[in-house]
């Protein structure tokens, strides 16, 4: 970008914002993007900062006005190519860090496939099709009866790739409307999600969205996990009972499963963001629980109405991810148990596909319940 700062003073002397700037506000917290590729999030008192950097004030003087963390800020800003003179941040391609692997030019990636695919995607007569799959595919599951004849360490060798690639659909449907709606999609990566390896697609660009378009690019993903699911198990009854239809059925489940976990409003995740929006509330989630807290000593109608839904809510979402471990066990126990006998090879596929999970939950919950610093 080419910014013509022949009438300023150099950035240090006079720092100023770049007027293509955005800004938007999620809950207390102010989010600035630069042509949707940096995004750097603000609390109040860094807020306030920036309605001054228009280029009439030193830096002395912002630090007098507003504290000496006022220098923090500008250096930050400075660095990630925000104010005038500044050289904007340069992504790396690949990034090690503590999501996992990050990678950039997803969004060219996504642009592709909405140059071949997109319109079809998004016609008619395919969300029609789409919306048959998600109502007919769980009455065709439970009207048929599949019966696998594949071997244990086969099975879950497939449904290890499978869910590999149901995560990519997944994002992928979350990309592709935050494109087509004008918006740039950020890194995309893969890492460990609760011990299991997950794509992620950075979304933040999302929150500059219409309210009801960021509902719709939340539920995306959750939409074309069902939608999918839908259609293999339409398959798995249409093939029923060949050596194939028990495999496509514990695939669609997989789908299910993964929309269950999405759609729950106790994690933080497309449930929830969803949720936030239909209350016009970006920080429901904490809000929420901090009147749960605080209920004792709070009575305000509003602090009540905000505890009553948090406690719908963890009822809701403990019920979804309830639901989802026992349709889990239920299909894959008898599989997982056949592998584990199947030898050397099928004792591998078995710590392939279970080990990661509950390393990963286990780590995570005494995280949680180690003692952690007052701060």
């Amino acid at each position: 970008m080419t910014v013509d700062t022949s009438s300023r003073t150099e950035p240090a002397e006079r720092p100023a914002l770049r007027s293509c700037l955005q800004r938007c506000r999620v809950g207390a917290v102010e989010v600035v993007t630069l042509d949707g590729r940096v995004h750097l999030a603000l609390d109040p008192d860094e807020s306030l900062i920036l309605d001054d950097l228009d280029g009439n004030h030193s830096p002395a003087e912002l630090e007098h006005l507003h504290g000496p963390t006022t220098r923090d800020l500008l250096d930050d800003l400075d660095e990630v190519g925000l104010l005038v003179g500044s050289t904007p941040h340069e992504e790396p391609a690949v990034e090690i860090s503590a999501a996992g692997v990050e990678f950039a030019g997803f969004d060219r990636v996504v642009a592709c496939l909405d140059r071949f695919g997109g319109a079809a995607l998004a016609s008619p007569w395919f969300l029609t099709v789409a919306a048959v799959a998600l109502i007919a595919g769980p009455i065709a599951f439970t009207a048929s009866s599949p019966s696998p004849a594949l071997s244990g360490s086969v099975t879950l060798a497939v449904l290890v790739v499978w869910e590999l690639v149901a995560i990519f659909c997944h994002e992928l449907a979350h990309g592709m409307v935050l494109h087509r709606s004008g918006r740039r999609v950020g890194r995309a990566g893969f890492g460990m999600h609760w011990g299991a390896i997950s794509f992620f697609v950075d979304a933040t660009d999302a929150l500059f969205l219409p309210r009801r378009t960021r509902i719709i690019q939340a539920l995306a993903g959750p939409a074309a996990d069902a939608a999918i699911a839908g259609a293999l198990a339409i398959a798995a009854a249409v093939l029923a009972p060949s050596p194939a239809s028990g495999l496509l059925a514990q695939m669609a489940v997989m789908g299910w499963i993964g929309a269950l976990i999405n759609l729950s409003p106790v994690l933080e995740l497309d449930g929830q963001h969803v949720l936030a929006d239909v209350f016009d509330t970006p920080d429901l989630h904490r809000r929420s629980l901090d009147a749960l807290r605080g209920l004792r000593s709070k009575h305000r109608r509003a602090d009540l109405a905000l505890a009553l839904y948090a406690l719908v809510a963890l009822a809701i979402g403990s019920a979804a991810i309830a639901a989802a471990a026992l349709l889990w066990t239920t299909v894959y126990l008898e599989v997982i148990g056949t592998a584990w006998n199947e030898g050397l090879v099928g004792k591998a596929a078995t710590l392939v596909f279970v080990g990661p999970t509950i390393a990963g939950i286990t780590a995570t919950a005494l995280h949680r319940l180690r003692p952690h610093p007052r701060r």
